[in-house]
């Protein structure tokens, strides 16, 4: 629960109104790409682009959402924060502590972004997955340290970006899974759902306890 709960506290910063507000609109959007668009009367083409419309929002909303958690919530230090070791957290691991919980969170964090970007652009281009991801880590990194709100930190480039890059490479595994009917494609296709299963249910877990926290639950303490 303690990895838990330092995402947690660094989403209740967060207004609850705005996470509602994002939710509505992702809800919205996906509703639109899967139930609304695909049964519209127009040709193909027009929707397809329509459904990357959709997909593009969502990958706007989710790199603002990005943004307000690592730099319009945080609050200012009085003082430059600089690690510019790689790894640091591991290199002196001891036992599982706030900076390691920190370096997962941040590969979670980019993780969606990297497969939204690529189910929006159709075609696997994981160069540019990386170059978007390193480009906004190094702005996020670089905002926090002029503006003292935070530590410019090399290991949060590097966990952004492995999460990223991660997604994209999820994506496309996922995608290819199901091009073929062959055991192979049918087995990873199996390792596909469930993985994703998974995951969709941490995160419905953790929304769970996030909200019961911030509502000052105490079943979870």
């Amino acid at each position: 629960m303690k990895a838990l709960e330092v995402i947690s506290k660094e989403l209740e910063k967060i207004p609850i109104s705005f996470i509602i507000v994002i939710m509505v609109l992702t809800i919205v959007s996906v509703a639109f790409y899967f139930f609304f668009i695909p049964y519209s009367h127009r040709q193909e083409v027009q929707k397809d682009k329509y459904q990357r419309y959709c997909l593009r929002f969502v990958l706007i909303l989710y790199i603002g959402s990005i943004l307000l958690i690592t730099i319009f919530s945080r609050s200012k230090l009085y003082y430059y924060r600089v690690n510019l070791i790689p790894f640091n957290s591991i290199l002196n691991f001891h036992h599982i502590n706030a900076e390691i919980v920190q370096d997962i969170n941040n590969s979670l964090l980019f993780f969606p972004m990297g497969v939204l970007y690529v189910w929006q652009s159709r075609t696997y281009q994981l160069r540019k997955v990386l170059f978007i991801s390193i480009g906004i880590s190094l702005g996020i990194e670089g905002i926090q340290f002029v503006g003292k709100l935070g530590k410019f930190d090399i290991d949060d480039i590097i966990f952004n970006v492995l999460g990223g890059v991660s997604g994209g490479v999820w994506f496309y595994i996922g995608k290819n899974a199901f091009c073929k009917n062959q055991w192979k494609y049918i087995i990873l296709r199996i390792f596909v759902i469930a993985v994703s299963v998974t995951m969709i249910g941490l995160g419905i877990f953790f929304a769970i306890y996030h909200f019961s926290r911030i509502s000052g639950g105490n079943e979870w303490k």
